[in-house]
């Protein structure tokens, strides 16, 4: 198993799929942040973003095996009347696991790890939302109240 490369594709699977690499996701919620108030365009190209993100993030051989995307079928989403929030839950990694990885790693794994990337990078959306709720209100709580009225 160990020549095989499983050992890498488990921890890879920690590091992109449960967010182990918080520095990466960190910097791809930034670079998502402008696009997530309204459903998402059918030409914006969200591998692009990630790889924006990983830029001066330390990088290792998995990442280019990666590919983040969303559903092409952006018509369909304005007709469901899908909200830009369940639009963008839909964001996904697609990882090829060659031969006989795939024997472990198949695709049910790969769908129930990518329920818990959706999930993660939700929890890492709304952290970073907080803390920038917190840090504007503990800097408006330093002001004096002269300050603040203005």
């Amino acid at each position: 198993l160990r020549e095989c490369g499983l050992p890498e594709l488990l921890h890879a699977l920690k590091d992109y799929f449960l967010l182990g690499r918080g520095e990466l996701f960190h910097k791809l919620v930034i670079e998502l942040r402008p696009h997530t108030e309204a459903l998402p365009s059918p030409k914006l190209d969200v591998q692009a973003l990630l790889q924006q993100a990983a830029h001066g993030v330390a990088a290792d051989g998995f990442l280019s095996r990666l590919r983040l995307c969303l559903p092409r079928d952006a018509a369909n989403l304005l007709r469901s009347g899908t909200s830009a929030y369940d639009a963008w839950r839909q964001l996904r990694l697609d990882v090829h696991v060659g031969w006989p990885l795939q024997l472990l790693v198949d695709a049910g794994s790969v769908a129930r790890y990518n329920q818990l990337f959706g999930f993660l990078l939700l929890v890492k959306r709304v952290q970073m939302q907080l803390h920038a709720a917190w840090t504007k209100q503990t800097d408006l709580g330093a002001t004096s109240p002269a300050q603040r009225d203005r």
